[in-house]
């Protein structure tokens, strides 16, 4: 009985906790909500794996997946205390802290990116700049292609809202674009918390000392890669 035991534990499928770095191969797929690369393994697909790390009187979320490496709860534990990895949310109690990465995870939606190698050609960036796409019968800007300007997509904007080319988009890359959008969604989540949105008899965040947001480190992190394009 004893050794029945033994095997069948020793033939234990392999689940998501049990996922390392060297398990995980990139996808061409990113999480919209953050901008965040989908990696697939043996356990599955996962962009993120949470965790729900105590640390003093409050339980912290964080993605066990950080730069394409898995960090342990450790590591995710130091890194939250000098604040160079952010949590994705903060909570009293660790039930309430496992609803919330479920809650998460339910609303996050996936999109394909277009990988940059795709883009680029010998001597540079893939592009038929100062042509006519003869479809259309539009000019093509520097940095795009003939399909890029055929305006054959129909869209409907409010007010407010801003489209970029495909030539900007290629430029800055999509990746890059979705983790400002994140940051700045961030940013006004916190802002409704605190009761800066009109509305102050709801504020569920004090807001006395400085705001807090990653916003100005995400115009940062993309000027250092763009720079180094």
């Amino acid at each position: 009985m004893e050794q029945q035991q033994t095997k069948k534990m020793l033939k234990k499928k392999k689940g998501i906790d049990d996922v390392k770095t060297e398990d995980l191969k990139s996808t061409d797929m990113i999480v919209k909500e953050t901008g965040r690369r989908i990696y697939k393994s043996f356990a599955g697909r996962h962009s993120e794996i949470g965790r729900s790390i105590p640390i003093g009187d409050k339980v912290y979320n964080i993605p066990s997946i950080q730069n394409g490496k898995v960090l342990s709860e450790d590591k995710l534990a130091d890194g939250i205390k000098s604040k160079k990895l952010k949590p994705t949310s903060v909570h009293n109690s660790m039930e309430e802290a496992i609803q919330a990465s479920k809650n998460r995870s339910d609303s996050l939606t996936t999109m394909k990116i277009t990988d940059k190698s795709n883009y680029m050609q010998e001597g540079g960036l893939l592009q038929e700049g100062g042509t006519v796409d003869p479809v259309s019968g539009n000019d093509v800007p520097v940095g795009s292609t003939q399909e890029e300007v055929r305006d054959d997509i129909p869209a409907q904007l409010s007010e407010g809202e801003f489209v970029f080319p495909a030539d900007v988009v290629r430029f800055i890359g999509l990746d890059n674009l979705m983790k400002l959008r994140q940051a700045a969604k961030e940013g006004l989540a916190k802002m409704d918390r605190m009761g800066q949105m009109g509305n102050a008899d709801e504020a569920v965040e004090d807001d006395t000392g400085p705001f807090d947001s990653d916003i100005d480190d995400v115009i940062g992190e993309v000027e250092q890669e763009m720079a180094q394009q």
